[in-house]
């Protein structure tokens, strides 16, 4: 055997065996086909690719009604009179408030003080938390003051002080026409001019001190004296003394009988 021929066979002899490794096989070791039933988990079933697209549609704004609201009504209001101090004279001013209003809205508008723009150069003494109630029985305004903010009023402010309250209170408060003081629930003589104290005050305990206030003569009246001595004498009184009027404070008592009457005094009219 020449040497091309060896060569040859032995090329032959790789072909063959390369040929036997890669072959299909046959018998019992080929493929044999499976029934689509008994492929699980429907791995027979075609493969498909679902996409799913999402639009979004846009939806319309409901219809809104607009529904025109007429404006409230403006409440109804009425004039009233304040007094505020300039120097050492009361000025009455007007202002507006609400109709319906009950006397403390009055000493809410006294303690917030005038208008500095309307009414340049008057001040108010009554301070703020003063005055914690006012109770109205029979035409009579009983006025309960707080002793702490009251001890802080200078005293020479005390006269102007009572002065704004009884005037407004009497003037512009409906069904009013006197005035008491309380500290915290005790009743309290209160001063007035020409160094008295009283207990109850109207407008004219204060008149006189109204700027530019027309003042009537005085009139002297000679007041006997007059005792009335039930049968059997007075009890406790051997003397027979009239007795002692509330109202009216100690300095007042040790006046003589002959007593001037108090001034009537027109107020003049408030400026604007």
């Amino acid at each position: 055997m020449t040497l091309r021929t060896r060569k040859l066979a032995t090329a032959l002899v790789v072909a063959a065996t390369f040929a036997a490794a890669c072959g299909v096989p046959e018998g019992p070791d080929t493929f044999e086909q499976i029934a689509d039933a008994d492929v699980p988990l429907n791995l027979a079933s075609p493969s498909t690719t679902t996409t799913t697209t999402t639009t979004t549609v846009p939806v319309e704004p409901p219809e809104t009604t607009t529904t025109a609201v007429d404006p409230l009504p403006e409440p109804e209001t009425e004039p009233v009179r304040l007094y505020f101090l300039a120097r050492d004279e009361l000025i009455p001013t007007r202002r507006s408030i609400e109709t319906g209003f009950v006397p403390f809205q009055l000493i809410e508008l006294l303690t917030a003080g005038p208008d500095p723009e309307t009414n340049p150069g008057l001040e108010t003494v009554v301070p703020d938390d003063l005055v914690r109630s006012i109770d109205v029985t029979a035409g009579t305004a009983t006025v309960d003051l707080d002793s702490t903010v009251f001890r802080r009023v200078l005293r020479s402010d005390q006269l102007a002080l009572f002065a704004q309250i009884v005037l407004t209170l009497t003037e512009s408060a409906p069904r009013i026409g006197i005035v008491t003081f309380t500290i915290d629930g005790a009743p309290e003589n209160v001063p007035i001019p020409n160094n008295f104290f009283r207990r109850t005050l109207t407008f004219d305990n204060y008149a006189q001190l109204i700027v530019n206030a027309v003042v009537t003569p005085t009139v002297t009246t000679t007041v006997p004296p007059t005792t009335t001595v039930p049968e059997g004498g007075a009890e406790g009184d051997a003397e027979g003394e009239p007795p002692i009027d509330d109202d009216v404070a100690a300095d007042e008592l040790d006046a003589p009988t002959t007593v001037p009457t108090e001034s009537t005094v027109a107020p003049t009219t408030a400026p604007g």
